[in-house]
């Protein structure tokens, strides 16, 4: 296996940092509907180095000089172990903030991407798309958290689910170019198929209270599943109420299916590449990244790529 250098990267409070380079394992991941990245590891601290877990404001996760991910420090330990030090860090990525906070609930009229991040009052180390489209208005009902805010910003002007990119830039469109992967070392590919999120039916609510919006999934009922919910008046979808429905739908599918390629190294694949994996004494496979799962151990790296076949990809 190949050994690109891999390294964690510990920033303090008062902004200087420590970094960790003897990884003993670290697995790293990030998906198309996750709101963030997320990353667990276990390295050695060696030699002169010191690590102090209280004073740790941020954790970086590095593969062959790139950041994959930037986030807060939910847990560290360390514990002294045959006369080295040994760090166990989970973390999950800094956008995992807008799930964890409410943005002014009301009519958000002509809001962007960047409007609805800015309004969120989210950190301004979470950065996202530029250029987005501007939609008459966007429904924040109360107790949502900003990450809904902007779902419900990227459903209605974008009919898609936003997603993260690198480690902390908001996304609504997919990426349109394409790379390729040469000769990679495969070690598995294979396909599955999740049905226990899939809904049948949806009936809504409209202004005098009675159900009269429905709609339905074809993949339930050739599958014989029947849930079906019933839901209040959705003000965001007045001007379509059936399509708010079918966004719900489309969600209830996600990641049903999927299929998956493991091989040795990374090179460098984000969300929604479009990634040609060719040679390898193989026939030639195209991928749309929907999903990335990085594992490091003393061997060397075995990346994951997941490709969805659901209601959005």
């Amino acid at each position: 296996m190949t050994k690109q250098p891999v390294w964690l990267r510990f920033i303090y409070q008062d902004g200087t940092s420590v970094t960790v380079r003897n990884i003993v394992n670290a697995v790293f991941s990030k998906a198309y509907y996750a709101p963030c990245t997320y990353l667990s590891a276990k390295a050695y601290i060696l030699g002169g180095e010191v690590l102090y877990p209280t004073d740790v404001k941020r954790v970086e996760f590095y593969i062959g000089g790139r950041k994959l991910h930037y986030g807060l420090p939910d847990s560290i330990s360390i514990k002294r172990q045959s006369g080295t030090f040994l760090v166990t860090v989970e973390s999950r990525g800094i956008t995992v903030t807008l799930c964890q906070s409410e943005p002014e609930p009301g009519i958000w009229s002509q809001a962007d991407l960047d409007d609805c991040l800015s309004r969120s009052g989210c950190s301004s180390e979470i950065t996202c798309e530029s250029g987005t489209i501007k939609t008459n208005y966007v429904n924040i009902a109360e107790k949502s958290t900003s990450w809904e805010a902007i779902c419900a910003y990227s459903l209605k002007a974008y009919s898609a689910y936003p997603y993260i990119r690198s480690n902390s830039l908001v996304m609504v469109s997919k990426n349109t170019a394409h790379k390729e992967v040469k000769n990679p070392i495969i070690i598995s590919t294979g396909r599955s198929f999740n049905t226990k999120n899939i809904l049948s039916a949806l009936y809504m609510q409209d202004l005098s209270g009675d159900y009269t919006t429905t709609a339905s999934d074809n993949l339930a009922g050739s599958l014989g599943i029947v849930r079906e919910k019933y839901l209040p008046l959705d003000q965001q979808w007045l001007h379509d109420e059936e399509q708010g429905l079918k966004m719900r739908l489309a969600y209830s599918r996600r990641a049903c299916r999927t299929f998956h390629m493991t091989y040795v190294d990374y090179h460098g694949e984000d969300l929604t590449d479009n990634v040609l994996i060719s040679g390898a004494g193989q026939l030639s496979t195209q991928i749309s990244v929907s999903e990335i799962r990085i594992e490091v151990s003393p061997i060397g790296i075995m990346t994951t790529l997941y490709q969805y076949y659901d209601g959005f990809y």
